[in-house]
């Protein structure tokens, strides 16, 4: 992987890096002391302060004079020439786990990211003090490594970087799991709703439209409905299940492509597990990843063309944006492999690339084209949603919604990687040909600037997952320069530089970095309480004179634990997406509903008219058109009957209104 590192070498970068992380914390914390008006004097955080600077001061002096530390010291301390016994494996194998283990213990335990009652502690300065700490514990974890299996300290590194990623990745995903039976957050539990409707003849008695938007997903999600028996618990465990399946399948699909050893090969496919899934890349885009990984063999033509016929197909059921994903990957991938200079012209050269640029957006549109019918659907206009929702461009920079935005947030977790294929390409240009370049780095763009326009779309841009299909790109071609697996033209007599170490340190850093805040404790709720509300809620909806609408909380009936007749119509993820989009046919429908009270009940989350400052408060775009095109027209004809307050979230429930009143709705920020 062009990372020849003398243990010379290692320890100059580490101490490199370790200056700049403590100054990056030591900046950090100045600036946060300043802004909540600490005096130094008076205050414990001085403490802290002289260990960053100590650590800056004691990592300066020993680079400065590394040759004498190093020729004294660091050579035979750690140096060994022969493979270690079996208590130094013992002993390794301890320290690894402790660290492994120790680590997210002390997270939970201080609570550390967390606000205590009655603490004046400021959650910035412990989190910038608790990641001092985790810097040295990772560097006993590397220790540990090394101590196991004796290898070069730059693959300790790298080894300690991914174990702890992919643990803590898995770790993280799989808090998801609980039996808590309403929704963990505003449409968490719509999503196994929408995945049931492939089933509505069995479940409700009815055949019902699917699903407008990411059919795919939900294709995935209603397998579990197969059984006869339906919790929660199933649902989340096989969605934890297809985020980490389907990622680490196409994770090791590249790998496989790409490594020349089993540890490369291991490697490999961690750092993109857990690349991906910090990206946020779903896992209905990985069914096609895979399958254009594992399968695309120029030797074989057809099946080339196959794997792009179904994965193109799967991509225009699934989003717009992904059209072009499977034909520009497998494009990636013959332009990264096959010299062009193997080719008597260019013409012949594109031969192929045009086909499969034709054949996979063709059978994109085809994809689109079938489903919308097959769907039932009758208002079309809906799977055009997003072309008519507003663009909030300030998202793309920090914003209330996403502390980093969009362009920063992609820089800290993939700009390590771009930088390493910039240094290496540096001044070797030649090593391809022109239009090598040109279509690598036309689709690059191509898949950031939709990237980028779909993070603005309302709804969006509170994370980088709709940077997906150009961190699956970037993830490609990142690790064929990584692994020297690029085949340059043969006239060049050029080879690529070596990966730059530092930047490649840095890059297996920062993921396990933005991993750590997230390392909460299992999820602890009152079973007791949410269990009576549960049976609550099935008495007040038997008690109903007429149908009853859940807007919110429907995997109850889809689950069978509530038993009413479905109303298909204003569930919350497409209510949603149909105010923000303003379809004015189905909102004038909707209120129509409303004024003639076509419902006896309605179920719904918490409904409001505040209206909130998208300067200030996160989502604020969101909760306003909720609760300007929705929420009134709600609090017009129907009466709150009861509140419930269950661990997370409220549901209201409404009853028709005997006379029409509307509230007055408050001016916008």
């Amino acid at each position: 992987m062009m990372l020849n590192r003398s243990p010379s070498d290692f320890w100059q970068d580490a101490l490199r890096l370790g200056i700049l992380v403590n100054l990056i914390i030591l900046g950090w914390t100045i600036i946060r002391l300043l802004q909540v008006g600490v005096k130094l004097s008076q205050s414990v955080w001085i403490f802290p302060l002289v260990f960053y600077v100590a650590t800056i001061i004691f990592h300066t002096f020993v680079y400065i004079n590394f040759q004498q530390v190093a020729n004294t010291w660091l050579e035979k301390t750690f140096e060994k020439k022969t493979a270690p016994l079996l208590m130094y494996r013992v002993l390794g194998l301890v320290i690894f786990a402790a660290v492994l283990i120790l680590l997210p213990l002390l997270k939970i335990q201080l609570q550390i990211g967390q606000s205590k009652p009655g603490s004046t502690i400021d959650i910035t300065l412990a989190m910038l003090l608790f990641f001092w700490g985790c810097w040295w514990l990772f560097w006993m974890a590397v220790l540990g490594i090394k101590l196991i299996f004796d290898k070069a300290w730059y693959i300790s590194f790298v080894a300690a970087a991914l174990v702890m990623g992919v643990v803590y990745t898995i770790y993280i995903i799989a808090l998801n799991i609980t039996s808590y039976p309403f929704s963990m957050g505003w449409s968490e539990a719509s999503r196994y709703y929408y995945g049931s409707l492939l089933f509505a003849g069995q479940l409700y008695n009815q055949q019902l439209p699917l699903s407008f938007l990411h059919p795919t997903r939900y294709f995935l999600q209603s397998i579990p409905f197969v059984l006869p028996a339906q919790d929660l618990v199933l649902h989340r465990t096989w969605q934890v299940f297809l985020w980490i399946s389907l990622t680490g399948l196409a994770a090791w699909s590249l790998a496989r492509r790409l490594a020349g050893n089993k540890w490369l090969l291991l490697g490999l496919a961690a750092w993109a597990f857990v690349f991906w899934l910090k990206i946020g890349v779903y896992y209905h885009l990985q069914v096609m990843t895979f399958f254009v990984f594992a399968f695309t063999d120029f030797r074989k033509p057809r099946q080339t063309l196959l794997v792009l016929l179904a994965t193109s197909v799967w991509a225009g059921m699934s989003r717009v944006n992904w059209f072009p994903v499977p034909a520009m990957l497998v494009l990636a991938i013959y332009l990264m492999e096959e010299p062009a200079s193997n080719h008597k012209t260019i013409l012949a050269y594109l031969k192929w690339p045009v086909i499969w640029t034709v054949t996979g957006l063709g059978a994109a549109l085809f994809g689109q084209a079938l489903y919308v019918p097959l769907s039932g659907n009758t208002d079309v206009s809906a799977f055009a949603s997003s072309f008519t929702s507003d663009l909030l461009w300030q998202r793309l920079w920090p914003n209330p919604s996403y502390e980093l935005g969009i362009v920063p947030g992609l820089l800290i977790v993939a700009g390590p990687l771009m930088l390493v294929i910039a240094f290496m390409v540096w001044g070797r240009f030649k090593y391809l040909h022109a239009i090598r370049w040109l279509g690598l780095s036309s689709m690059s763009l191509v898949l950031l600037a939709g990237g980028l326009v779909v993070s603005v779309k309302i709804g969006g841009g509170g994370d980088l997952h709709n940077m997906d299909a150009f961190a699956v790109l970037l993830g490609l071609v990142g690790l064929y320069f990584l692994t020297d697996n690029v085949s340059g033209e043969p006239a060049s007599g050029l080879a690529w530089n070596p990966a730059p170490w530092p930047v490649v340190a840095v890059g297996l850093i920062l993921p396990v970095a933005f991993l750590i805040p997230s390392l909460n404790p299992v999820l602890q709720f009152n079973e007791g309480h949410n269990r009576q509300l549960l049976e609550q809620l099935k008495t007040l909806v038997a008690q109903a004179e007429g149908p009853v609408l859940f807007i919110n909380e429907r995997h109850l009936l889809a689950q069978g634990h509530i038993d009413v007749d479905l109303i298909h119509e204003y569930e919350v993820v497409t209510l949603m997406e149909m105010a923000m989009s303003n379809n004015e046919p189905y909102l004038q429908q909707f209120y129509d509903d409303l004024q003639t009270h076509r419902f006896a009940m309605i179920v719904a989350g918490r409904q409001n008219l505040v209206l909130k400052d998208p300067t200030v408060d996160s989502f604020a775009e969101e909760n306003n058109v909720w609760n300007t095109r929705v929420s009134p027209f709600i609090l017009c004809d129907y009466e709150l009957l009861v509140s419930f307050e269950p661990d997370l979230g409220a549901i209201d429930i409404f009853v028709p209104k005997s006379e029409r009143s509307c509230p007055k709705l408050p001016e916008m920020p």
